[in-house]
């Protein structure tokens, strides 16, 4: 990624990446919101889940009355977790140094921060809020995604050209995979065959095998695609923001081409995907807007005016709310996805750089 963090395109070490991240102050208390809202509730769950070193999660789908959002600090360390019923901050959990990329198992029980300031993956039970294990990795992990049926969690290097995959229930590294450079996206997809890594250093996208985890093809993109891959729910496009270019390429999975580019706001860095596939919004970084793209004619139908630096972009299971960390302005823009319009604004900490929801 680009300013405000001035990341350089090749580093020198972990620790060369680290202070690049940018400056930011430690605020951690709780946020306010403008909006709040009711939907008709489901049994809550209880808490059944025993803190382990290294914590293991069932693949069973455990749907909650209401979900979180979360928005990771990368210069406080934290994560704020949302309330969904009522745009609250309902804690700030201290996830470690760096807290970057965010995936929540498809259970929803765990909820993994990438540590970018370290070598490892903070592991957060959903219900307590409590961090209950780790992941070990290389240095500088960024981008994070979980697999669909969750065995596994895909973790991708600012600072060195390796994805490691990990076990979810033994937190064991089972393979490190070489591709062409460094980044910060990287995403599965919806059938679990394939990874996809946003190589940033030279302009193209990486796939992987899950099944053998080596890179099967690399795809030429635009300029500096540091960061996060929206997925159609199909699995057939993806749209990869390329943050040196101003544009979203997206990708055919059937060929692993580009069948076209598009343009949008300026340094776009966060994308989600709504779950009917119809829209993927984008975070502009240097724009202060989101641009929303309709992937029925790949343009984009509506530009949102959000905060300061939005980064991560994040939507809920249910595909009515996007999340929107503004980096610049310590919170997160709250995205009704019916009236596509600003619904709420949520104060967190004071650099929100990613973030995730619950399924």
């Amino acid at each position: 990624m680009k300013k405000p963090f001035g990341i350089a395109l090749a580093l020198a070490s972990a620790s060369a990446a680290v202070l690049a991240i940018g400056v930011g102050g430690c605020s951690t208390t709780s946020g306010s919101a403008t909006s709040t809202r009711t939907r008709t509730a489901t049994p809550a769950l209880t808490n059944t889940t025993v803190p382990t070193a290294t914590p293991a999660a069932t693949n069973t789908p455990t749907p909650a009355a209401f979900g979180n959002a979360y928005a990771s600090d990368l210069n406080a360390g934290t994560l704020s977790v949302i309330d969904e019923a009522t745009n609250l901050v309902i804690a700030t959990v201290a996830t470690g140094a760096g807290s970057d990329g965010i995936s929540v198992h498809p259970n929803g029980s765990r909820v993994y921060v990438a540590l970018r300031s370290g070598s490892g993956v903070s592991v957060m039970d959903r219900f307590s809020n409590l961090v209950v294990g780790a992941f070990t990795t290389g240095s500088s992990p960024s981008g994070i995604r979980v697999t669909p049926n969750g065995s596994f969690v895909y973790v991708i290097s600012v600072s060195s050209p390796s994805v490691w995959a990990i076990d979810t229930s033994t937190g064991a590294t089972v393979a490190t995979i070489t591709v062409a450079s460094i980044g910060e996206g990287v995403n599965v997809s919806p059938n679990g065959s394939y990874v996809y890594a946003a190589c940033q250093s030279t302009n193209n996208l990486n796939v992987i095998s899950a099944s053998s985890n080596t890179v099967i093809a690399t795809v030429a993109v635009g300029s500096l695609p540091c960061a996060e891959i929206g997925v159609l729910p199909n699995g057939s496009f993806l749209y990869v923001t390329n943050q040196g270019a101003g544009s979203v390429s997206v990708m055919d999975v059937a060929t692993f081409s580009i069948a076209t580019v598009i343009p949008v706001g300026s340094s776009p860095y966060g994308a989600a995907v709504t779950p009917n596939g119809s829209f993927v919004y984008i975070g502009n970084s240097s724009g202060g807007n989101v641009s929303v793209i309709s992937t029925a004619s790949n343009l984009v139908v509506t530009t949102l005016i959000v905060g300061s630096s939005p980064y991560g972009a994040a939507i809920s299971g249910d595909g009515s709310w996007v999340y929107v960390a503004n980096y610049g302005s310590g919170n997160v823009s709250v995205i009704n996805t019916s009236t596509i319009t600003v619904f709420a604004t949520v104060t967190v900490s004071a650099s929100p750089f990613r973030t995730g929801a619950t399924p």
